[in-house]
């Protein structure tokens, strides 16, 4: 089995179990912002990268972290950010960078705050620096994934269900960003397959679409629905056929502007 077919594999396991009697407890409307999104075949940043270094040798370290952004007053604009810090955290487990690690959690902690997640995480906050500190990689990739996990049931907890929407969109971009950058300045044919995958961005058009009118209607939310039109324009027809590497710089660039997006705070 490929490494693109292993990670397809993983992405239709990945919806929670508790979900069916969560939804239960919701009304229609938060239902069509984001109720299924969790049944979406997303893998985790985690599995996204291990795939990544199967078929390469990427330089983690190089990777420029994410910078903090200016406060934003948009939720959805915050919830996009967490997930960017989310994907950084993968990041500095590939790179076995202790003191990266530590600052993306503080950055991560600071975000949550400011979302009313802060209670949700609290007990992560040691366990991310001891396992850094000790270089206890395997342990460090379990403690973040049950910090998204967590931060996903406070969001559930507050109602938030828009939100599940926009985090996992930043979780995603970001991935996205890195990896696509790195197969632009080496390109391997595996990893660049592994950018293929126009169903995700399908469905988060989709989630981001059906959002209520007021978020719907802000100019966050349509920027971010252009760039991923773009970016399922561009892999859509790869899908059975490689990638060239055109298609692949296009790509890059494309993750870039919406990086851009998220990180430039939002207009009232």
């Amino acid at each position: 089995m490929t490494i693109r077919a292993i990670l397809c594999s993983a992405m239709l396991s990945l919806a929670m179990p508790n979900l069916l009697a969560w939804t239960d407890s919701l009304t229609v409307e938060e239902k069509k912002s984001a109720v299924f999104l969790e049944t979406v075949s997303i893998p985790t940043t985690g599995e996204f990268f291990a795939a990544i270094a199967k078929e390469s040798s990427p330089a983690w370290s190089d990777i420029p972290k994410t910078i903090l952004p200016p406060p934003s007053a948009s939720r959805e604009q915050l919830a996009l950010q967490l997930g960017f810090f989310i994907a950084d955290g993968y990041l500095g487990t590939e790179a076995q960078d202790p003191q990266g690690v530590k600052n993306t959690a503080h950055d991560l902690f600071y975000l949550a705050k400011k979302l009313n997640l802060s209670q949700s995480i609290q007990a992560r906050g040691q366990s991310i620096s001891d396992f850094a500190k000790d270089g206890a990689w395997n342990s460090l990739q379990e403690e973040l994934e049950a910090t998204r996990n967590d931060i996903r049931l406070g969001m559930q907890e507050q109602k938030d269900t828009h939100l599940l929407v926009f985090l996992t969109a930043g979780i995603w971009i970001r991935g996205m960003d890195i990896a696509s950058h790195l197969d632009a300045a080496n390109l391997k044919p595996a990893v660049t397959a592994l950018l293929v995958q126009p169903a995700i961005i399908a469905h988060l058009i989709t989630r981001l679409s059906g959002m209520p009118e007021h978020t719907l209607s802000l100019s966050l939310t349509q920027k971010i629905l252009q760039g991923l039109n773009t970016a399922l324009h561009l892999t859509q027809p790869y899908v059975n056929a490689p990638m060239p590497e055109t298609a692949v710089q296009e790509f890059a660039s494309t993750m870039t502007s919406l990086t851009t997006i998220v990180e430039t705070p939002a207009k009232p």
